[in-house]
């Protein structure tokens, strides 16, 4: 995103008139970049955001040809999701792993529940947004699609709200 404000900035220095003195465009420019980078393009926007995260991915997955994906370490982001945040039933849906593997070769380390949270909450919060409004929020808009629906695919939640149990465990077994 930076470099698209480049390019317009750019854009802006060599086709625009010159009776505007450029001083202001770098400024702008430059604001614009802060103001971006800060505020609009970080995970508590994006990834809170369905759009986004989706927008993101076909980015990233489809455009971009999966080129920043290595499925055999199951790092960076592809068609199916980022894959660094598989949950156990994913990696096996997809066939990244059997379930054989899953049950004989896999390990897991649980955090905290309390820990997560406000380690989530340091993350992904939005400008002055309390741990209280944050916790209600992503349980209220992201929590359901999990319990009532079993969504765990990053296209539906965002994949730091899904409780432990989803990356260890498939359905409940």
């Amino acid at each position: 995103f930076a470099l698209f404000e480049t390019l317009i900035a750019a854009f802006i220095f060599l086709f625009y008139p010159k009776y505007i003195p450029m001083p202001y465009f770098m400024w702008f420019s430059a604001f614009m970049l802060f103001v971006n980078s800060s505020f609009v393009w970080t995970a508590p926007i994006l990834m809170r955001i369905g759009i986004l995260r989706n927008f993101l991915m076909i980015l990233f997955g489809h455009l971009l040809c999966g080129n920043f994906a290595d499925t055999d370490y199951l790092i960076g982001t592809n068609g199916k999701g980022y894959l660094f945040h598989l949950t156990a039933e994913r990696a096996i849906r997809y066939g990244y792993v059997t379930k054989e593997e899953m049950s004989e070769k896999s390990f897991s380390i649980v955090r905290n529940p309390y820990s997560r949270a406000v380690s989530m909450y340091e993350y992904n919060k939005r400008a002055f947004e309390s741990f209280e409004h944050f916790i209600v929020d992503f349980h209220k808009r992201c929590m359901g699609r999990y319990h009532k629906k079993g969504l765990t695919d990053s296209k539906d939640i965002y994949c730091h709200v899904l409780p432990m149990c989803a990356y260890t465990h498939i359905r409940g077994e």
